[in-house]
């Protein structure tokens, strides 16, 4: 019953909020394009994508353990966005430059678009340089050989390829081609994305009142720029001292730390990230593996602040499924797997053993794939459940309404040059059509999922998908319309790799909804900062290799070559088997149908107290040591909502904002000066 009363409180606020948008909004209407802003954004989305570059090139996320800013990846697209408006209204306004709410809204979404469309294009294009290396293997340099693989597709030529892993003159003309191709690619992506977002910006926002709750933080962050009605001058950021609480803490907390990294005799505080991955590192900050006392059970308690603060934003009944979800499918599943023999017994190994063998990868571990089936299943209910607003919205078109013109007319034309594109460079149409069809299903689950939760890292499904659709082409290994197929769909198929991409069309209509901006002014703003930032972002990327500029993360040393073509699920290096259910469809087509049935009872029966939507983040995304940091955020939002209400968890959400963005403040900070000073790899002498 405490539960029920509140979810109902937070409904109530949910919906006080919405209709007081409403009012406001009409007194902000544009009439004219935003050209401030928009060449601000412009500035600073190129400077977004260079930090992209960075982060691919250098590992920005993990770059920094010794001091202490070594992740996480699961909130670095919010993360950004926030510590951008934190500094720059604030900056701007004590240089004189006075922009509006709506203006600060356009530059955040241009920001969020300068770090991920580089992104979509690393995706698609970053075999470019590595025919000859590791995306390549045998196959595709014999193909290359005999002229079989299009000349603007890669660099061919391999003394240009190796170079790029070891530093030397860049090959302008051998790049233009292939990076023009890739790039082209990734923008459609982004642009198909963009456009469903639009399709369902009034069903979404409008009608259903979904939270965003990240794009409401942004919102908040905003609407910090309007001048204090006391004063006349001074934003009212400067006046949000709990913002410049969680901003000042988390600089301090992990600014702290990279002092003790220069003085060591000062003592290191316990804040850090956990990092268990086996690319290198050990296990740092309070964690307590107890996998190997309890069988399996993939419980590791481990306390990290930067994500207690992301996570109290999100909604209580999201929160509680999520730490429920990673009981049952984290917990239980393994232990009892393992107890009936259905799992190898290697719970001594420690957690991230168990979590890597359990599905022979990481990323296809049945809880990973009971995911991916989930995510389809949100997106064909997204669909099946809004069949009569599809109806109004041809409707809507016939009669000149120009969002559902340019929704509906932008996506088709999309959709059209994608399958061109992929058709004339002779990919399988079987394959590509299946390809595309899976994609829109994925992404709209996707974005459905983020309107109700958060922008957490990527789901990476290549090895699992690809089997699939290998299996689907019966393809012979050395041909070149295999090679070529598996190309051009293997990111179309696994194209939500990185779920920022959806994250950031869903932001972009809800700001744009909130100011009651046009969307023809938005599609302008969302079209040319996609191009300039794709096409830059990858010659950028090329010249970084080229400079030799590598440092310690992924794509930096040569790579043997390896590829095999035919992977099927579950047949990769690792010996153990995950269960002797075989083939691996049965818990996707169990995911699918669940999620159907929990979207239909959650629509049907809106007192139940959890939300399906978090069973995507506790089955598929949340690694075992995130769950001590969602049970706290839920705990303490439902104390605070239990004994102070709305009002004090808007209170303190704003200073979960401002600690947030002050981690990652420090951490672009601190990059700086380790890159420029100190050396990447090393912590000072």
């Amino acid at each position: 019953m405490v539960i029920n009363q509140i979810f109902s409180e937070m409904k109530m606020s949910q919906k006080s909020n919405e209709q007081e948008t409403q009012v406001n909004v009409q007194q902000k209407a544009p009439t004219v394009f935003p050209t401030k802003a928009f060449i601000i954004g412009l500035a600073l989305s190129i400077i977004a994508a260079m930090l992209w570059v960075a982060n691919i090139r250098t590992n920005l996320t993990w770059n920094i353990p010794w001091a202490g800013l070594a992740g996480p990846d699961m909130i670095i697209f919010t993360g950004l966005g926030f510590a951008f408006l934190i500094v720059l209204i604030p900056l701007l306004d004590k240089l004189g430059v006075k922009l509006s709410s709506m203006e600060y809204a356009i530059i955040y979404i241009m920001v969020l678009i300068g770090w991920t469309a580089p992104g979509v294009f690393w995706l698609w294009g970053n075999q470019i340089w590595s025919v000859w290396t590791y995306s390549g293997g045998i196959v595709v340099k014999a193909l290359a050989e005999t002229g079989k693989i299009p000349s603007f597709w890669y660099v061919l030529d391999e003394k240009y390829a190796e170079a790029f892993y070891s530093g030397g003159a860049m090959p302008i003309a051998a790049l233009v081609g292939p990076i023009l191709f890739w790039s082209t690619l990734a923008i459609l992506e982004m642009f198909m994305v963009f456009f469903i977002a639009v399709i369902f910006r009034k069903q979404w926002v409008e009608v259903q009142g979904l939270p965003f709750p990240f794009a409401s933080a942004a919102v908040d962050l905003t609407e910090m720029a309007n001048v204090e009605p006391q004063s006349q001058k001074v934003a009212r950021i400067f006046k949000e001292r709990l913002l410049w609480i969680g901003f000042a803490l988390a600089v301090v907390l992990w600014g702290f730390n990279i002092i003790h990294a220069f003085v060591p005799s000062i003592p290191r505080l316990p804040i850090d990230e956990i990092d268990l991955n086996p690319w290198g590192g050990g296990n740092v900050g309070v964690n307590l593996d107890l996998t190997p006392v309890l069988r399996g059970a993939l419980v590791v308690l481990n306390f990290n602040p930067l994500w207690i603060a992301a996570f109290f934003l999100l909604p209580l009944d999201i929160l509680q499924t999520i730490w429920i979800a990673m009981v049952v499918f984290q917990w239980l599943l393994p232990a009892v797997g393992i107890s009936l023999g259905i799992f190898p017994d290697i719970s001594s190994s420690g957690a991230w053993n168990v979590w890597w063998a359990l599905g022979n990868e990481w990323s296809v571990a049945l809880w990973y794939i009971l995911g991916y089936g989930f995510i389809q299943g949100i997106g064909l209910w997204v669909i099946l459940s809004n069949l009569k607003y599809f109806k109004g919205l041809l409707s809507s078109i016939t009669k000149g309404d120009e969002e559902a013109k340019l929704g509906v007319g932008g996506f088709l034309l999309v959709l059209v040059l994608m399958f061109a594109i992929m058709f004339a460079n002779g990919a399988s149409m079987f394959i590509v059509a299946i390809a595309i069809l899976y994609f829109l299903l994925v992404y709209i689950g996707i974005m459905r999922y983020r309107t109700e939760s958060s922008t957490v890292g990527g789901f990476w499904w290549w090895n699992w998908t690809n089997g699939i659709f290998a299996n689907l082409g019966n393809w012979p290994l050395q041909t070149p319309q295999s090679y070529i197929t598996i190309n051009l769909t293997s990111v179309m198929a696994a194209g939500p790799g990185n779920i920022q991409f959806a994250a950031l069309s869903t932001d972009a209509v809800y700001l744009s909804t909130h100011y009651k901006m046009r969307t023809r002014d938005l599609t302008i703003i969302f079209v040319v900062t996609t191009i300039l930032t794709t096409i830059f972002g990858a010659f950028f990327y090329a010249w970084w290799g080229y400079a030799g500029l590598r440092g310690p993360g992924w794509l930096n040393d040569y790579q043997e070559p390896q590829v095999d073509l035919s992977w099927v699920p579950y047949s990769s290096g690792v010996s153990q088997k995950l269960t002797s259910l075989q083939p691996t469809y049965i818990p996707y087509v169990v995911g699918i149908i669940l999620a159907i049935v929990l979207m239909w009872a959650k629509a049907t029966f809106v007192s139940i107290p959890f939300n399906p939507i978090g069973l995507v983040m506790g089955c598929m995304y949340f690694w075992p040591w995130t769950f001590t940091s969602v049970f706290l955020a839920w705990l303490a939002k439902y104390f605070i909502f239990k004994t102070g209400g709305t009002s004090l968890y808007q209170k303190l959400a704003t200073s979960a904002i401002g600690f947030v963005g002050g981690y990652w403040f420090i951490k672009l900070l601190m990059w700086f000066i380790v890159r420029a000073f100190v050396g990447v790899s090393l912590p000072p002498p």
